[in-house]
């Protein structure tokens, strides 16, 4: 089995569950690759989901979660390397506008993979 498309409560407002037990999951069901895709940070505050605005969240904290999503899902990478399940660290391309393609472009060296999404129309 394998997944191109997760979330996780750790970085995404929407989900649920925390990324190391989304990973573990998904190694106990038996997936052999496994995408890791958290959503790419917005650059703009009119772009926030509902659940961040009432959080109080700022563009400047999607980008420090967004951070520490890479770190985290490289160190999950690593750990359940040997262990019979491939991840894959990606991101959920936000396809807003020009501005975001170019950013998720500038995002792309480092992950392994990215998923489309354009949940806003202009």
């Amino acid at each position: 089995m394998h997944s191109h498309h997760s979330h996780s409560g750790t970085y995404v407002s929407h989900a649920q569950d925390e990324l190391d037990d989304v990973v573990a999951r998904a190694h106990e069901l038996g997936f052999s690759t496994f995408c890791l895709t958290e959503h790419m940070p917005r650059l703009n505050s009119k772009f926030m989901y509902p659940e961040e605005t009432e959080k109080s969240m700022s563009i400047e904290d999607l980008q420090k979660i967004f951070s520490q999503y890479l770190e985290h899902a490289a160190r999950l990478k690593a750990e359940y390397a040997n262990r019979g399940l491939d991840i894959l660290v990606g991101f959920e391309v936000e396809g807003i506008d020009s501005a975001h393609i170019d950013h998720a472009c500038n995002l792309l060296p480092l992950v392994d993979m990215c998923v489309g999404s354009v949940p806003f129309c202009q």
